[in-house]
């Protein structure tokens, strides 16, 4: 992203998609999308909707105005692959150790429930060896960063 401020909408609709976004963040997330210049019925509601309110059931306005703002929901799976992205980025951007990346990329393979969710299964493999051996960090960490820029290069955002 050009603009450190903008909101990546794929992001945040993997996020909902797989119960990582909470009200008040779906609250932020549609204040963030009026001040962007986004605009409809459903944005508004959400920016508007008091604090003590957050906690009823949002799912429908919140659904609602991710399509105001022109975004997909993804499936699980793709939701998956978008937020392993991310970590593969931040991963590669030097944000995330290695090790902890990998195993925030394996409760993603978790979360998501795919048997076939191959695409990132090399993460959990190193994560589990280095669980396994300690004493093989480096060679492992490697082989981890070696992982995130394949997915970066072979994985098209959005999965």
């Amino acid at each position: 992203m050009t603009d450190p401020e903008a909101i990546d909408l794929e992001v945040v609709a993997a996020e909902w998609r797989l119960g990582r976004l909470e009200a008040a963040d779906a609250r932020r997330f549609a204040l963030r999308l009026l001040e962007q210049g986004f605009t409809g019925p459903n944005l508004l509601e959400l920016a508007g909707t008091p604090a003590f309110a957050l906690g009823r059931d949002l799912a429908g306005t919140v659904e609602r105005a991710f399509a105001e703002a022109g975004c997909a929901l993804p499936t699980r799976e793709e939701a998956g692959l978008v937020l392993s992205r991310e970590v593969a980025r931040a991963i590669f951007e030097g944000r995330v150790e290695p090790y902890e990346g990998a195993q925030r990329i394996w409760t993603l393979a978790y979360d998501v429930g795919e048997q076939n969710f191959v695409k990132v299964a090399s993460f959990v493999g190193y994560a589990s060896e280095i669980d396994d051996h300690p004493e093989s960090l480096p060679f492992y960490e490697l082989r981890i960063k070696e992982e995130a820029v394949r997915l970066l290069r072979d994985v098209a955002p959005g999965g």
